[in-house]
């Protein structure tokens, strides 16, 4: 499992404390990569480093950065995570957001049943 991240310096240092860290197969954040969401690059990247191809890759994120317009433009299929967009986001920015979709989860606790029929 890869991380992609449009992450800032100061939130690449936290990373190693977090607990999901050593969840991660690669991590790839923008500011070091020198690619950020949505440049193809990134996507390809993270691939490269599980040894997979794009097209055996699910992207999950919530939208942001138009993230799954690039997962889908190199093959990968995207997955719309809801479960952080919350009563912030209008009904017309979360329809924007599945625009570029395969498949939609209101929490990623429903990945492991996703994964196992896409």
């Amino acid at each position: 499992m890869a991380l992609i991240s449009n992450a800032s310096t100061a939130e690449v240092a936290a990373w190693s404390e977090s607990p999901l860290a050593p969840h991660f197969d690669a991590v790839l954040f923008s500011c070091e990569s020198g690619h950020a969401k949505p440049d193809a690059q990134i996507y390809h990247l993270a691939s490269e480093r599980l040894g997979v191809a794009a097209a055996q890759c699910l992207f999950v994120g919530d939208g942001g950065s138009d993230e799954h317009r690039g997962a889908a433009a190199v093959g990968m299929r995207p997955v719309l995570t809801t479960q952080y967009l919350g009563r912030s986001y209008t009904t017309e920015a979360v329809e924007q957001r599945r625009q570029h979709v395969d498949y939609e989860v209101a929490s990623v606790a429903e990945l492991p049943g996703l994964l196992l029929s896409a």
